[in-house]
């Protein structure tokens, strides 16, 4: 999970909304946004309507092995690579580099790992469920 837009470029207002960019397992999208958008819809913390300022946008979900072959255009790049990583720093370190494209728009942008916000650690109960789901759905 990164943050992007507004917030990534550092061009935010105090209307703003706050952009996540989330990278899933390949066959979760639909998943992982019906969690997240659950999550943040309990916590009264999504964008919706004239619900905007300091308020979660979830509209960019990828899954981890997908190379972007459409809208390779100087606004993507840009926006792939002002992206701040919040969570799984090492998922969008491997999204860089199957999207070498970026590089062409962008010749001096680089990955650099500036470390995530949080030192998170997956439990136990997460790890089991990954498994399950993984062997669930690639059946």
């Amino acid at each position: 999970m990164a943050i992007s837009g507004s917030q990534a470029l550092l061009n935010a207002h105090p209307g703003s909304d706050i952009d996540l960019f989330i990278i899933t397992k390949p066959n979760r999208i639909w998943l992982a946004r019906s969690l997240v958008s659950m999550y943040f819809q309990i916590l009264g913390q999504r964008r919706h309507g004239q619900h905007i300022a300091e308020r979660f946008c979830l509209n960019h979900y990828l899954a981890e092995d997908t190379e972007i072959t459409n809208d390779r255009n100087l606004y993507t790049a840009v926006e792939y690579a002002s992206l701040l990583p919040v969570l799984g720093e090492d998922t969008l370190q491997r999204f860089w580099q199957q999207n070498f494209w970026i590089g062409e728009f962008l010749p001096r942008a680089v990955y650099e790992a500036n470390g995530i916000f949080f030192d998170f650690q997956f439990s136990l109960m997460q790890r089991i469920l990954e498994k399950f789901l993984d062997y669930t759905l690639a059946a």
